[in-house]
C-alpha cells in the first residue's frame, strides 16, 4: 500500500494493478471546510472507501479525511482535491492537493 499526505502535493506516484493507494489530508470540519475530490474521467482507480479518522497528533476538531483507492487497470490519472466550504462554489479554494498517479502491470 502506498500512503500519501499533504507533503506529497505535486508528486508523481506509481502503483501496480491491484495495489492500494491511501491519501490522508488534514481537515477541520468544524470550520465548514472539507476536502472535495475533483471527479474526472479515465477511471484507473476504484474508490474503495472514504472515511474520517481522528488525528492522533492533535487535539480538538482536526481530523484526517482518508481515501482508499484500488488500482484496477494500467494508465495515468491526476487526482485533485480542493479544500473549501462545499456550499460556496464561487470563491477560490484556500488549499489544493494534486498528485499524478501511474498504474502499471
Amino acid at each position: 500500500m502506498k500512503v500519501l499526505n499533504e507533503e506529497d502535493k505535486g508528486k508523481t506516484v506509481t502503483v501496480k494493478v491491484q495495489e492500494t493507494l491511501q491519501i490522508n489530508l488534514k481537515e477541520n470540519a468544524s470550520t465548514g471546510f472539507s476536502w472535495l475530490e475533483e471527479i474526472t474521467p479515465n477511471q484507473i482507480l476504484f474508490l474503495v472507501k472514504e472515511e474520517f479518522v481522528e488525528n492522533e497528533f492533535t487535539h480538538g476538531g482536526n481530523t484526517i479525511h482518508r481515501w482508499l483507492y484500488k488500482a484496477i487497470k494500467p494508465g495515468q490519472k491526476k487526482l485533485r482535491f480542493i479544500y473549501q466550504r462545499p456550499w460556496i462554489k464561487d470563491k477560490p479554494s484556500t488549499k489544493e492537493f494534486e498528485v499524478n498517479v501511474y498504474v502499471s502491470i
